[in-house]
């Protein structure tokens, strides 16, 4: 063996190993630190949940994570606030289900961001974050049929 192919062969087992342990290190993390997070719920009353890409339903809680892919419920009785990472809200009422079907923030306006949110039946308000006041062409909001009302106030300081 020459020196040469020694340091490939080092070089190649040094790299499977770092490759092994970063799969391991993320294997390990739950789910919700893997993928990136598009907000948390502030608010909740009644009955709601969060169906996860996987499919699998978990109750909401002040303080639960969103991220893409997961479907918000409510329930007759449920209600429920979100804040996304650039400061956007939605509020959905009863008997709604809203899937945030792209979402990416990297905390700066670098031309990456979007935020494509579908509501699936029932109503929301949303209030619109650094997303889409900086790129508006990233940012959408899919509904069945909608009514929009814009109310913008200004007082002086």
């Amino acid at each position: 063996m020459t020196a040469t192919s020694a340091l490939h062969s080092l070089w190649a087992f040094s790299n499977l190993r770092a490759s092994t342990l970063l799969l391991g290190v993320l294997l390990s993390l739950p789910a919700s630190q893997v993928l990136a997070e598009a907000g948390r719920v502030e608010f909740v009353h009644g009955s709601a949940s969060i169906i996860d890409q996987s499919g699998q339903s978990h109750v909401v809680s002040k303080g639960s994570e969103i991220a893409t892919g997961d479907t918000l419920q409510t329930a007759d009785d449920g209600r429920l606030q979100v804040k996304f990472i650039d400061g956007g809200y939605i509020s959905l009422q009863p008997n709604s289900s809203f899937k945030v079907e792209e979402y990416h923030y990297s905390g700066a306006v670098d031309g990456n961001e979007r935020g494509i949110f579908r509501l699936i039946k029932g109503g929301l308000r949303a209030i619109t974050g650094v997303i889409g006041h900086a790129n508006k062409p990233a940012y959408r909001m899919d509904t069945p049929v909608a009514t929009i009302g814009i109310r913008v106030l200004n007082l002086p300081p």
